[in-house]
């Protein structure tokens, strides 16, 4: 609890001083940046940040790091799925970084690790994405909007 409160003194006051002064720092990133090597050594951190996160995340929901449908184990092609689906859903609403959101949100029980093959497997089987075949594109299908999918307005609250 100490380091939550000390980082939130440490960090508060920088993130609220470039909400204020957002030229000032956009000028001060774009010298920073300009200098050689500085944009490649700053993806190559968030890259080693991004896989250290990954690993934990799915070391989390398969602790052998299989796949739950077939047993597959390279790291590189095992992914997190949406038991239930709704993955186009949770990106419509804004979540981007799926495995730092569940990290976040003290890993929800929701989801699975799959490896590729059985996640387009599933997406196919449940109907979860369409094709395009003229087009040759996949796409979510929109939620539907049936009389009887809405709800329907409380009455009992007049």
């Amino acid at each position: 609890m100490k380091l939550v409160i000390f980082l939130e003194r440490v960090f508060m006051p920088t993130k609220e001083w470039r909400k204020r002064n957002r030229s000032r720092y956009r000028e001060y990133q774009r010298r920073y940046f300009s200098k050689p090597g500085r944009k490649k050594e700053q993806s190559e951190r968030m890259r080693a940040i991004n896989r250290r996160v990954k690993l934990e995340v799915l070391r989390h929901y398969s602790r052998d790091l299989k796949c739950a449908r077939c047993g597959f184990n390279d790291v590189r092609a095992l992914s997190i799925d949406h038991i239930n689906g709704g993955g186009q859903r949770q990106v419509r609403s804004g979540v981007t970084m799926l495995y730092h959101w569940l990290r976040r949100n003290n890993y929800p029980a929701d989801f699975q690790v799959l490896c590729m093959n059985c996640q387009f497997i599933k997406r196919e089987e449940n109907k979860e994405c369409k094709r395009d075949s003229a087009a040759g594109v996949w796409y979510a299908p929109k939620p539907s909007t049936n009389q009887s999918q809405r709800k329907s307005p409380d009455k009992t609250a007049e």
